[in-house]
């Protein structure tokens, strides 16, 4: 069995995760069961993917997409060699949020692909892809979020490229709806949607809504948009100069004083302490806030 130890990977943040997979000398499993997406690059070794609809092979060097509803697993025989991918619902929808392939791009989450036997080309563009994602999240250098965003973002783009023949049959889905909202939460954060417009952008009541994302993210809507705020806060006061009312007046608050109150209700402490020790109790240096 390959575990974490074995992986000798750095678990950076619960919402986006690279392990490494170096060399076994015996067979060995790997289930998925949690709310991620996984995507795998391997250099080489064989196995099966164990999906729910039956068993796929694989041949090195491949590429692997598992939504995270999948209910998947991974055999690796002896000397499979690559790396794994982990991310969030949100991390996800961060990194397709806007732009004219956003429709495209989120219909990769709804079904998992093996693809085997890749041009050396290829195979090596996804992996140093991934090399890099796991170098920024290790370094954690001013700028990585924007770093792992934008590379998650290209990641998915070449993931469509091998999938466009699943790209018409991806069905509407309560993923699919949970993508759409944390999209419409990154493009109108700053005016303060109330959840009904959520819901009647999407088509659905705001009942149908909630029940989505909690079973999804087992979070409510407005605790996902709180948490998307304060990450967002938090950014601006660590690095920024602006002054308080110039950020709650950024991200939306006609009172800087209400933003105060908001802050401190959410984190605990004021956005002057955060200010001033952008210590441990900090969540922008990574997605851990989001959600």
């Amino acid at each position: 069995m390959i575990n974490n130890a074995e992986l000798n990977g750095t678990a950076v943040s619960p919402e986006v995760e690279v392990l490494p997979i170096h060399s076994q000398l015996t067979s060995g499993a790997r289930s998925f069961r949690d709310k991620r997406h996984r995507a795998i690059s391997l250099r080489s070794g064989q196995g099966m993917v164990h999906l729910q609809s039956g068993p796929v092979p694989f041949d090195a060097p491949c590429m692997i997409w598992l939504p995270a509803d999948a209910g998947t697993a991974i055999t690796m025989q002896a000397g499979t060699r690559g790396v794994i991918l982990s991310l969030s619902e949100v991390a996800l929808a961060q990194a397709i949020a806007v732009g004219p392939m956003a429709d495209s791009l989120r219909s990769i989450v709804s079904l998992p692909f093996v693809s085997s036997r890749l041009e050396p080309d290829e195979a090596d563009r996804f992996h140093r892809c991934l090399e890099r994602l796991h170098a920024e999240l290790e370094a954690e250098q001013p700028g990585h979020i924007d770093v792992v965003r934008h590379l998650t973002a290209v990641l998915s783009i070449d993931i469509w490229r091998l999938t466009r023949p699943l790209d018409q049959s991806a069905q509407s889905s309560d993923r699919m709806i949970t993508t759409r909202f944390l999209q419409m939460v990154e493009r109108n954060l700053r005016a303060q949607w109330p959840i009904a417009r959520y819901a009647e952008e999407l088509q659905i009541s705001p009942e149908r809504l909630s029940a989505i994302l909690r079973k999804t993210t087992e979070r409510a809507p407005l605790a996902l948009i709180h948490a998307r705020i304060i990450q967002e806060a938090n950014v601006l006061l660590t690095n920024s100069g602006m002054q308080i009312a110039d950020i709650a007046k950024n991200l939306g608050f006609s009172d800087p004083a209400y933003f105060s109150r908001f802050y401190k209700r959410m984190t605990g402490y004021s956005p002057n302490r955060q200010r001033r020790d952008p210590g441990p109790q900090s969540p922008d240096n990574t997605f851990a806030s989001w959600p």
